[in-house]
């Protein structure tokens, strides 16, 4: 065993050899019944899981339930790692690196950190937790065990499941609605697989054009008319199409560029033809009441019967704007040109990027795309 390992393997374990890990019936689980704060709040000591969402946003919500200093509040779970391990989500790479890491209790240690800061320590802060400690060499452990406690829609929301995924990617991110991971429903639209899969699988699958997306502005377009979670979905689908050559792909960042700047009230009625942008933005900002071609109270809806008319007529356009064909605007257009088109393009993400374990889902993709 190298020195490097040696070091690696005591620096796990530190802060566990003060104390003692009793066993409990499960293999590689124990419990440390006085486990001292001081050393569950120094951030070296005990890592911040690599999959923990912001926390500190959930904060103000949960002080109430702080405040209550109910014994519940008191046990907390932590995770031993011995060795290093990676996990490949997607194509990404995620390593662990030796140390103990926190599982359940982000958000009460931030309170606690926080009361210390105030100087309110001795009465907000406990000297001793509870603590289960679970022994975790592999990465699909560290995610399983981190997700049995925080994935439910209980205790994290979709949006805060989507920051940890992103923090855990090293997704640098500047828009609001990309930063504070607003954009579930478009995850789900635009991913081929199925979607009771995991959000990190989601966004490792996506996560070239998520930050692709927010460089462009259309996670905060400038009109907000245009910030919706099917055209947000549609463009995850696109950059993935469209992504070489380079030329194809530099259209398709124009085009998106065009409908994140976009604006209401300089939008032109003069041309007798228009290109798939310009006819996102007709229909979205002055048809929505009139029907003109999505059906009337449908847009800008993720509910089950508003997707498909929505993300056919966007992926209509879409086409038209990358082949460059005119489309008189003057009269709209039927549902039945452009039926099927979310279908084929979702095939077309599929077959650019195939899904492990997905192996014969879709059927004939050559065919198709």
């Amino acid at each position: 065993m190298s020195i490097n390992l040696i070091a690696e393997l005591e620096a796990a374990e530190n802060v566990l050899n003060n104390y003692t890990l009793l066993e409990t019936g499960n293999p590689g689980v124990y419990v440390i019944p006085q486990f001292l704060t001081l050393d569950l709040l120094d951030p070296d000591v005990v890592r911040t899981h690599q999959l923990q969402r912001d926390h500190r946003k959930r904060l103000k919500k949960m002080q109430k339930h702080f405040q209550k200093k109910l014994p519940s509040l008191y046990n907390l779970s932590l995770m031993r790692i011995k060795k290093e391990f990676s996990g490949t989500v997607n194509g990404e790479t995620i390593t662990v690196t030796p140390g103990v890491d926190m599982v359940d209790g982000h958000t009460r240690r931030e309170d606690w950190i926080q009361s210390y800061g105030r100087g309110d320590e001795d009465t907000c802060v406990p000297n001793y937790v509870n603590v289960i400690v679970y022994d975790v060499d592999n990465f699909k452990q560290y995610k399983d065990i981190y997700y049995s406690f925080d994935s439910t829609d209980a205790s994290e929301k979709t949006n805060e499941k989507i920051v940890g995924a992103c923090r855990a990617l090293n997704l640098v991110l500047n828009s609001t609605t990309a930063k504070s991971g607003s954009f579930g429903s478009a995850l789900d639209i635009a991913y081929p697989g199925d979607r009771k899969d995991d959000i990190l699988t989601k966004v490792s699958y996506f996560h070239r054009e998520i930050v692709e997306l927010d460089k462009i502005g259309l996670f905060n377009p400038a009109d907000p008319e245009l910030k919706f979670q099917c055209l947000m979905a549609a463009a995850l689908q696109a950059l993935k199409i469209y992504n070489e050559p380079d030329e194809t792909r530099l259209r398709l960042e124009g085009g998106l560029l065009q409908l994140a700047q976009a604006r209401k009230d300089t939008l032109s009625l003069d041309p007798n033809h228009w290109y798939g942008m310009d006819l996102i933005q007709y229909e979205y900002f002055m048809t929505p009441d009139k029907e003109w071609s999505i059906p009337k109270g449908m847009h800008r809806k993720t509910s089950f019967s508003s997707i498909n008319p929505q993300m056919d007529f966007i992926w209509y356009c879409f086409e038209m704007y990358m082949t460059k064909s005119p489309v008189k605007k003057n009269r709209g257009m039927k549902s039945s040109s452009y039926k099927g088109y979310y279908e084929k393009a979702t095939a077309s993400v599929a077959f650019r990027q195939p899904l492990v374990g997905y192996e014969g889902l879709f059927e004939d993709l050559e065919e198709t795309v």
